[in-house]
C-alpha cells in the first residue's frame, strides 16, 4: 500500500468512525428519552397508586361512597347539578325529601351507594349521637380533624378520634359495600 492508499483508508475509517459515533449518539439519546418517559409513566402510576389506596382510608372511602352516590342520583335524574361536589351532594343526602327516599328505596338496585348511605346511617342512628346533618358531619369530621389529605393507607382506617356514630357509619358503609375486609379499628390505650 502506497501512502495515498493509505490515507483513503484512514479517510474512510474515519467516514465510518463519525458515523458509528452518530448511531451511537442518537442511540443514546433514544434510550435516554426513552428512560424519560418511562419515569414518566412510572410516576404517574405512583400518584394513581397513591389515589387508589386513599379508597382505604375512611375519608377517602366516604368520598368514594358520597362520588358514588353523586353518580346514581345524576343518572336517575333527581339532582341537576353537572360536576361532582362532595358537600353538595351530602347536603342532598342530608335533606332527603320522603318522596326522594322513597324512590331510592323502592329501586334500590339502581342506587346501591343511597341505599347502602341511607341503611348505614339508620344502623347507626340508634345510637342517638348524631346530628340532623349527619353526612355533612361526618364529611367535615374526616376532612377536617383526622385525615387532612386522604390519599395514605392501605386499609379503612377507623380512627379513635370518631365518635360512636361515625365509626358505627363507617364500619357499616364498608360492610354493605363488600369491602369489610378492610376495616381496620385500632385497639384502644390502656391508660
Amino acid at each position: 500500500m502506497n501512502k495515498k492508499q493509505l490515507n483513503d483508508v484512514a479517510v474512510q475509517a474515519m467516514a465510518q468512525l463519525a458515523v458509528m459515533q452518530k448511531w451511537l449518539e442518537d442511540k443514546d439519546k433514544a434510550m435516554k428519552d426513552k428512560d424519560k418517559a418511562m419515569r414518566e409513566r412510572l410516576a404517574e402510576k405512583d400518584r394513581e397508586l397513591l389515589q387508589a389506596r386513599g379508597l382505604f382510608t375512611a375519608r377517602g372511602f366516604f368520598e368514594f361512597a358520597t362520588r358514588e352516590a353523586y353518580k346514581e342520583l345524576k343518572r336517575g335524574n333527581i339532582i341537576r347539578w353537572n360536576n361532582f361536589n362532595a358537600s353538595s351532594t351530602l347536603e342532598f343526602l342530608d335533606t332527603l325529601q320522603d318522596d326522594v327516599k322513597q324512590k331510592i328505596t323502592d329501586e334500590a338496585g339502581d342506587y346501591e351507594w343511597c341505599t347502602n348511605m341511607l341503611k348505614s346511617w339508620e344502623a347507626c342512628s340508634a345510637s342517638g349521637n348524631h346530628s340532623r346533618q349527619p353526612f355533612r358531619d361526618i364529611y367535615r369530621t374526616l376532612s377536617q380533624r383526622i385525615h387532612g389529605f386522604p390519599w395514605y393507607g392501605e386499609s379503612i382506617n377507623i380512627s379513635p378520634m370518631l365518635g360512636e356514630f361515625e365509626k358505627c357509619f363507617i364500619t357499616s358503609m364498608a360492610e354493605r359495600s363488600g369491602w369489610s375486609w378492610a376495616v381496620v379499628t385500632p385497639p384502644r390505650s390502656e391508660d
